[in-house]
């Protein structure tokens, strides 16, 4: 190939991660602050508990496990923080981050969003490469782009975006495997490659583990072998920083696998079979653009010669929708999403014969992707919504009463409660200098609680003393326990604000 059509190749294929650093800003405009209440939940979280990694503590938050994400934002954070001591400036990180929680937020999205930028753009040099197709090179990048979820998820501080960038970057390695233009002489390589990339991607949230499969794509059992030692060796060191709670994962993930409600809750067994089917009927209802290229990979079936690439690459995604489907949410098959950029190019390469069936399929990728641009739209003003509801019924609260707020409330104070909360309470003593009157409500735990201390009944009754009201103000429907009564005094939407009172106050 020329060297300046190459150049010009090169360019074009920066056309999709482009795409993806300004839908992801869009989003993020339509977004707005991370402490509203969809979006707080694990934003919050993850940043404290890269605040732990900063300062050399290990994460609390281990559910997932989420490691490489909290190790990712305490190099962030520690280099911030460095540059500040660079340039003269002695500030604490805690205090710096605890007052400006949505900066630093921001700030770590914002390179996870160029990770997942630069891997698009590799895996478009590796399909390039060996394929010789531009088209095709540009259409298979884009082709996750044509999920709604995926565009909603893309600014948020969570494990979803750095699967998608893990995804793209296994199918990068994988690329020469699955379209037949395998070099004999870096399969050794590519296998490492693959091992590593599969390291990250279980580390930072189990639901990858199906993908574990696509090393039957590598020749040799040799070559597998090494990929999958590369795998263990790659999340042995990730999460060096939760060793000493691997038990503790280990028996989460146990229990959410064996135990028919969500998050390990409800009797041991599997939920009903009509459960399960119904879950599926959501998940393909929600998710129709999933039919697409796995429909394609069953068709490409039939003609292909060599059909085992192919027929481990929907094994592995049908174990990505399994693994999901008792405990289902758009958002857990994110990494199938990054990887079907993978599935649509190896369907396509054998699929698209001739010149007018690419640019078809090329056209589809393109229509899709832009009506999953409206569609998550569409979702944001959703939310943006629920935060309005929620600003007006904590207006009339400052009125009437004392407002308490408990989860998914949509404030900043309650925000880094939150995700103190899942930073094992590190910044008790902080956030209580920050906000010393503030007051919320664990209505997981049922229990009022100042910042750093539960509330007695006598401090509970010492506020509501002088005929003072305490109002109640989330976005979740909340049950009163046994110590109180609660009514509504106010409704905006699906957002409810309740008055409470005390028996125990008033005898």
């Amino acid at each position: 190939m020329p060297a300046k059509q190459s150049n010009n190749h090169m360019l074009l294929l920066l056309i999709a991660p482009m795409l993806f650093i300004l839908i992801s800003i869009n989003m993020r405009m339509l977004q707005g602050a991370y402490y509203q209440a969809y979006f707080l939940d694990p934003s919050y979280a993850y940043l404290l508990n890269s605040l732990n990694i900063a300062h050399g503590e290990p994460p609390a938050h281990v559910d997932h496990p989420g490691t490489t994400v909290q190790l990712f934002g305490g190099m962030i954070l520690k280099i911030n923080s460095l540059f500040g001591w660079l340039h003269g400036k002695s500030e604490d990180i805690t205090m710096k981050v605890l007052l400006n929680p949505e900066d630093f937020i921001s700030i770590i999205s914002d390179a996870i969003i160029c990770i997942i930028a630069i891997s698009v753009f590799i895996f478009g040099i590796q399909l390039h490469k060996n394929t010789s197709n531009i088209l095709l090179s540009i259409a298979s990048q884009i082709f996750p782009l044509s999920f709604p979820v995926l565009l909603e998820h893309l600014p948020r501080l969570e494990p979803e975006p750095l699967l998608v960038a893990s995804a793209y970057l296994l199918a990068a390695a994988l690329v020469p495997f699955s379209t037949g233009a395998v070099d004999e002489q870096r399969v050794t390589l590519r296998a490492i490659i693959v091992g590593i990339i599969l390291g990250v991607g279980v580390t930072t949230k189990v639901t990858f583990a199906p993908l574990l499969l696509s090393v039957f794509i590598l020749p040799k059992n040799t070559t597998r072998g090494i990929a999958l030692l590369s795998c263990i060796v790659t999340a042995y060191l990730l999460t060096i920083p939760i060793h000493d709670n691997m038990r503790q994962v280990a028996s989460w993930l146990f229990g959410i696998m064996t135990h028919t409600g969500h998050y390990a809750t409800g009797p041991t067994g599997l939920p009903s079979a009509s459960t399960l089917l119904a879950s599926g009927i959501r998940l393909f209802k929600e998710n129709p653009v999933l039919c697409f290229p796995m429909a394609m990979l069953l068709t490409a079936l039939f003609f292909a010669e060599k059909k085992r690439v192919l027929l481990i690459m929907l094994s592995a995604s049908i174990c990505c929708i399994i693994i999901v489907i008792k405990h289902y949410s758009q958002h857990y098959l994110m990494q199938l999403m990054g990887f079907s950029c993978l599935l649509f190019a190896a369907a396509s390469v054998l699929l698209c014969k001739n010149k007018y069936t690419l640019y078809a399929i090329a056209a589809i990728s393109c229509i899709l992707t832009c009506n999953s641009f409206v569609e998550a739209k569409k979702v944001y003003l959703k939310y943006k919504s629920i935060h309005d509801n929620y600003v007006y019924l904590h207006e009339i609260a400052e009125k009437k009463c004392i407002p308490v707020e408990y989860y998914r409330s949509s404030s900043q104070q309650y925000a880094l409660v939150f995700g103190n909360g899942f930073a094992g309470s590190r910044y008790n003593k902080e956030l209580a200098t920050i906000y010393p009157e503030y007051i919320y409500y664990n209505d997981f735990e049922k229990k009022f609680r100042s910042i750093d201390k539960s509330m007695s009944t006598n401090d509970i009754c010492l506020l509501v003393s002088n005929n003072k009201q305490i109002c109640l103000l989330g976005t979740n429907n909340l049950l009163p326990d046994k110590q109180m009564l609660t009514n509504a005094i106010a409704k905006k939407g699906d957002i409810t604000l309740y008055q409470a009172r005390f028996n125990d106050c008033f005898k």
